[in-house]
């Protein structure tokens, strides 16, 4: 969003006062999307924000609450078709969480490949050669697979975590929905018949659906695993945090 308006003032809105670093960086992201514009940064607290931010510049409003974000998410779900049988999975899990309000700090999203980038390496190896020895007898391989199949998601956006926390994690929030789960891969399959109609070039446009569809379905048991405090913001900030506590764009 930037439309033109008159506001000399950018509300921000959060459960905890941001610090002078991440004011800055809200300064920045003012100058840089209304150029020429004397914006003021004014911060209010929010204590029913369960997590992020929410920033208003006159009309335009930039919502990264974690209740905004679901929001958006349940509106994305409601408008596919019914037939869809990813519907049945992401309703409920919407439906089964409801979040808590809890302080925590707000940054931006950064890419792993500085200080953290061996640790993700290592966790992704060791997850990767358990389910890989398990497929040895194939059983204890196809149930790990899906236990630990949101350590990549976890990783992302939390590239500090450990192999047995990102392990354990994902295992809880993957209890109950491993067979959704394979419910949902299933779905994809005509799909996929149709892009090997295609010579594989139909894969263009059905990876990014595929990859979108699975960034929802962690979306959905992120929530569901913080309403049951298997997690919380200092652990799953919604972008990544480094050494010192600073949060990095």
């Amino acid at each position: 969003m930037n439309s033109m308006n008159n506001a000399s003032t950018a509300l921000l809105y959060s459960a905890q006062e941001p610090t002078a670093a991440q004011r800055k960086r809200f300064a920045d992201f003012l100058a840089r999307t209304y150029p020429g514009q004397a914006l003021t940064l004014e911060w209010k607290e929010d204590a029913s924000l369960a997590g992020g931010f929410r920033l208003e510049v006159g009309p335009d409003i930039y919502d990264w609450s974690l209740q905004g974000r679901m929001q958006q998410l349940r509106q994305r779900i409601e408008a596919l078709d019914n037939s869809d049988n990813v519907l049945p999975l992401m309703r409920q899990t919407i439906e089964d969480w409801a979040p808590s309000t809890k302080p925590e700090e707000m940054g931006t999203v950064l890419t792993v490949f500085r200080r953290p980038y061996l640790n993700v390496v290592k966790v992704r190896f060791l997850v990767w050669l358990k389910i890989t020895l398990g497929s040895l007898l194939v059983i204890p391989g196809i149930y790990w697979s899906y236990c630990y199949y949101m350590v990549p998601y976890l990783l992302a956006e939390n590239p500090y975590m450990t192999t047995s926390r990102a392990m354990e994690l994902s295992r809880q929030m993957m209890y109950g929905e491993k067979w959704h789960t394979f419910v949902l891969e299933l779905s994809f399959l005509g799909w996929l018949f149709l892009c090997a109609l295609t010579l594989g070039i139909g894969l263009v446009f059905l990876e990014p659906y595929y990859q979108a569809t699975f960034a929802e379905l962690y979306a959905a048991l992120r929530a569901k695993a913080f309403a049951n405090g298997m997690t919380d913001q200092n652990e799953l900030a919604g972008f990544v945090r480094h050494d010192g506590g600073e949060y990095f764009a």
